[in-house]
């Protein structure tokens, strides 16, 4: 592979990349919303409970990794834009080394941690402790696998590889839920269940490794143990880290209160909508993953471009995210009772809605991060996320114990739209090309004072379809015509896919 063709970031690649990256997260996602239903169903809402918080435990500890996955990527993509692929080898080698050795060590917390944390902080019913303990020790055990998994990944990713990432992520996702689902409805066992999750993660890795053992342009034996750039690796990456602790901290810890301060079911109630309107993060997720390695290789010679990317990954969120949000918003009792059940959607419904503007507020946040940390400044959202660390915890226990798994989901929103607000302020001061057009920011001042309107006026009936309706169709009509520029409506249509003859 040439390494022209690796660090193409025109308009057409980017929208190629970008497709790529949400049949991987959307097709998984469909399997998740199928399965869902027979897990629960198999497993009951205790073994559930658990069962979502092993899923939030391996997002969390995957990210463990120092912050090397990020830093391999924004390190390979500024070399391949600087025209020096010779020195990636120095940069990928000693990262997913030091991934296997975190890896290792986060499985070893984890699998001392399991039995003081079923027993002693959670409330899981003492029949099902032994299953959970199990549970957790099977994560432990495939837990470098994972963070080896993610370190190859964000190295094919900086080689606009993601043809091949997601075109293994739907299969191995499928075999995931699918089998979760299976030993659900046939053999009800926690621990079967997790298995399941493991081995397909596990042998994600390892056809990964192999690929990026062919497609990328270097062997092992040639990369050296270069000083200035492992410094380089570990100093990016340590600040990555914290953010990588707290973020994930930030966004999983609420299940874990719930399930000490109320009961399992309470957590199955809360995290079911919260596991299922997080799967939109998929849209966020394919877009910046795109962007990221494209802003640092664009900011090497034309930062008006990378302006023009940022406000174009922007709109791509909102028209992609607004009209489910404007769906889940209007709609979300009836959804959850043909999906889960009158029982669950009596439970879940204000979670759900809430969730839903709170995803589409943080998916947003989700470019300005990007950005700053392409800009070489991670050290800005870690801060930011210390800053806001303790006040959050504080309020979340106090709002948990006073409203429920309501109060949850409304410190969880608050926090985000803090959050999300402050990284704009970073951005804007870090690209003064940002400035320049006060419009993004109406539009998405608008769009979200919209969504809290309907969220808060609770309507049923007529009114509550024409209003959905009006704002499926006047969202994205006000973000094509008001929001962009004609550069970046350019940009947008030139990452459609080309016609065929």
């Amino acid at each position: 592979m040439a390494v022209a063709d690796a660090v193409d970031v025109g308009g057409r690649r980017l929208g190629v990349n970008t497709l790529w990256s949400l049949v991987g997260g959307g097709i998984p996602l469909l399997f998740a919303l199928a399965a869902m239903p027979f897990i629960i169903d198999g497993l009951g809402t205790v073994r559930f409970g658990v069962l979502l918080l092993v899923w939030a435990l391996i997002g969390y500890f995957g990210l463990i990794d120092l912050g090397i996955g990020r830093a391999l990527t924004q390190m390979t993509a500024d070399r391949l834009g600087a025209g020096k692929p010779h020195e990636v080898p120095s940069v990928v080698w000693p990262g997913i080394a030091a991934m296997v050795v975190l890896g290792a060590l986060g499985g070893l917390l984890l699998s001392t941690l399991a039995g003081p944390l079923v027993r002693g902080l959670l409330t899981v019913p003492e029949i099902y402790q032994d299953e959970a303990v199990t549970s957790l020790r099977l994560v432990a055990l495939g837990l470098p696998f994972i963070v080896v998994g993610s370190g190859l990944g964000a190295v094919l990713s900086a080689y606009q590889r993601f043809a091949v990432i997601n075109g293994l992520r739907v299969p191995f996702s499928a075999a995931n839920f699918l089998g979760q689902a299976l030993v659900a409805t046939f053999w009800p066992d926690l621990t079967l269940a997790v298995a399941v999750l493991i081995a397909s993660r596990t042998l994600n890795a390892a056809v990964l490794a192999w690929l990026c053992w062919r497609i990328a342009p270097f062997r092992r034996g040639e990369s050296k143990w270069n000083r200035t750039d492992v410094h380089g690796l570990l100093r990016f990456g340590g600040w990555i880290t914290v953010s990588n602790v707290i973020g994930p901290l930030m966004v999983y810890l609420d299940r874990f209160l719930i399930g000490a301060m109320i009961s399992m079911s309470a957590v199955a109630y809360y995290a079911t909508p919260h596991e299922a309107v997080t799967r939109l993060w998929i849209v966020p997720g394919a877009v910046v993953g795109v962007l990221f390695p494209a802003f640092t290789s664009v900011l090497q010679h034309d930062r008006a471009r990378v302006a023009r990317l940022f406000r174009g990954g922007l709109a791509a969120n909102l028209m992609l995210l607004v009209p489910p949000t404007v769906i889940l918003v209007g709609f979300a009792e009836p959804l959850l009772s043909l999906w889960l059940g009158p029982d669950f959607a009596a439970h879940s419904t204000p979670v759900l809605q809430i969730m839903a503007v709170a995803v589409l507020i943080n998916s947003l946040a989700q470019v300005p991060f990007a950005l700053i940390q392409a800009l070489g400044r991670p050290d800005l959202t870690a801060k930011l996320h210390l800053a806001e660390l303790l006040p959050y915890l504080l309020l979340l226990a106090w709002c948990t114990q006073t409203w429920g798994i309501v109060g949850t989901a409304l410190v969880w929103a608050l926090r985000v739209a803090v959050d999300g607000l402050v990284l704009a302020v970073f951005a804007r001061r870090l690209l003064p090309e940002l400035s320049e057009d006060r419009r993004p920011a109406i539009a998405i001042g608008v769009i979200l004072g919209a969504l809290l309107l309907l969220l808060g006026l609770n309507l049923h009936g007529t009114v509550q379809l024409a209003l959905t309706a009006a704002g499926l169709i006047g969202a994205p009509l006000m973000i094509w015509m008001w929001f962009l520029g004609r550069d970046e409506r350019r940009l947008l249509l030139a990452m459609l896919p080309e016609r065929g003859p």
